[in-house]
């Protein structure tokens, strides 16, 4: 698994006008990193726009905040609109989508979808009730119809609730992934569902990943290495239902797999299909051999984990694609800012302590810009306490100086030490004392003037002819010799 820091938008119902950027390459994909985007998607699709030949790619998980998503594609006013592009998850993750009140039989994230490829993506928490009669609904995509699709490195969970009491669904078709495929050389792989369906009426077609899966002949919808634990059930009679798929008609499925101990059955009903699954039960399916079933044959571009993390009730996990990812916490320093003064005998000459808050992540290294400062020289640590020594940052230049603390994983945290230096400077005297000549008996006076940091302080020092010495209690600016005596001519003061 790769450690990621998932940013996450919510949505707030509006509609962007335009994607985050991109032209639309398979080098420079449209970017979507809201949900306004993700919204603006849907209104251009809907309006006509299929983006055949076209990429796009998520940036940012998003949270649809639980508010009535219109689906990518579908029926609107009596025509037709589908996705026909690229849309790559890139790993992230949309939660929360829900669907009550849809304008379009077509329901899901995508309502229809046609040459077109969808991969790296998880759906969270689907909740998609849409009682009707004739509906085509999948946690993904509810119908692909007139071209074929790609649909792997996906998964989907939440519920989805379709069809009336007592009336016939039987054109009813849902499922935890997608409603219903009617084209060949559609591909479903590498991808889970833990959706629960629930069809009410008589009649319909309801799976653990797919409605109903057509198609004819060899090329027909194939669905491989996947599987769907979800719980399918029909409040009625007369319906197929299966643990992952309700109607077979034609097709193939390939090393998938159903939690047997949830539906007695992998395929409602097959017509001539190829394989219809292989049950296991709820245990075998947290099973860490399950896991490695999945991996041997996942191919180059799929990786399948244990769920370490008890995101997906045990189940095996996409590595690197939404619950599969292990979601980092920055760590934090406190305090972030400092200050430190390069005069020994001011308050802020001391060593520059920070607490760091690790979440889980390991100290590496401690640095100044590009260079790396020395443990136990430039600083120290004591359990969660990183100290920079006050003799290392006397060396430092004044200003603001950042310190980069490297962790393990995540965004490094900072602090920042801004270096002052009140050192005084030194006292210079600018006036010596001028010679005096006196009478033995007067007074002799000398002064000196100095420049420098007040308080100054003076020593007046005697050269009798053996060199000088201090005077004993004469620290003023001047020096006053009380009655002078022969004996002390020629002295220099």
């Amino acid at each position: 698994m790769t450690k990621v820091s998932a940013a996450t938008d919510t949505w707030d119902s509006t509609v962007a006008a335009s994607f985050d950027g991109g032209s639309g390459t398979e080098a420079d994909p449209y970017r979507i990193a809201t949900g306004a985007q993700l919204a603006y998607l849907s209104s251009t699709v809907g309006a006509g726009t299929d983006y055949s030949g076209l990429y796009l790619k998520l940036t940012a998980d998003i949270d649809l905040n639980n508010l009535e998503w219109t689906p990518i594609g579908g029926k609107f006013g009596g025509s037709n609109t589908s996705f026909l592009g690229t849309f790559d998850g890139d790993g992230h993750v949309i939660r929360n989508l829900t669907i009550e009140n849809s304008q379009t039989i077509y329901t899901g994230l995508f309502g229809i979808v046609g040459d077109a490829t969808i991969k790296n993506l998880g759906v969270e928490n689907i909740q998609i009730s849409y009682l009707t009669t004739n509906a085509r609904i999948g946690g993904l995509v509810g119908y692909n119809w007139g071209y074929p699709v790609t649909i792997i490195n996906c998964y989907t969970t939440g519920t989805i609730t379709a069809g009336q009491t007592g009336q016939s669904v039987s054109n009813v078709r849902t499922g935890g992934i997608m409603g219903y495929s009617t084209v060949q050389e559609a591909i479903l792989s590498n991808s889970y569902s833990t959706v629960d369906v629930t069809i009410n009426g008589n009649g319909g077609k309801a799976g653990g990943l797919l409605g109903r899966q057509g198609g004819t002949g060899v090329d027909a919808v194939l669905i491989s290495n996947s599987y769907a634990t979800g719980v399918i059930t029909q409040n009625g009679t007369g319906g197929n239902i299966g643990g992952l798929v309700g109607w077979q008609y034609e097709g193939t499925i390939n090393n998938s797999y159903w939690n047997s101990s949830t539906n007695p059955t992998g395929v409602g009903l097959t017509n001539g299909g190829t394989g219809q699954g292989t049950a296991k039960s709820d245990t075998d399916m947290k099973d860490g051999a399950f896991v490695t079933l999945l991996n041997q044959f996942s191919g180059p571009d799929t990786e399948w984990s244990s769920d370490v993390s008890s995101v997906n009730g045990g189940y095996p996990v996409l590595s690197n694609i939404g619950a599969g990812r292990i979601i980092i916490q920055d760590s934090t320093v406190s305090p972030t800012t400092a200050v430190f003064d390069k005069y020994v005998q001011a308050a802020n000459y001391s060593d520059v302590t920070t607490t760091l808050t690790p979440n889980g992540n390991t100290l590496s290294a401690v640095r100044l810009g590009a260079t790396p400062l020395t443990e136990n020289t430039n600083y120290t640590v004591s359990g969660n306490d990183v100290m920079i020594k006050k003799e290392y940052l006397a060396t430092l230049g004044t200003g603001a100086q950042v310190f980069s603390i490297d962790m393990s994983a995540g965004i490094d945290p900072t602090l920042t030490v801004t270096i002052s230096d009140t050192t005084p400077p030194a006292p210079t005297i600018t006036a010596q004392p001028s010679n005096t000549a006196v009478n033995p008996g007067s007074d002799a006076s000398f002064s000196v003037t100095a420049t420098g940091s007040d308080p100054l302080t003076y020593q007046w020092q005697v050269d009798s002819g053996s060199g000088f010495g201090d005077i004993t209690a004469e620290t003023s600016a001047t020096l006053t010799l009380n009655g002078v005596t022969a004996a002390l001519n020629g002295n220099a003061y």
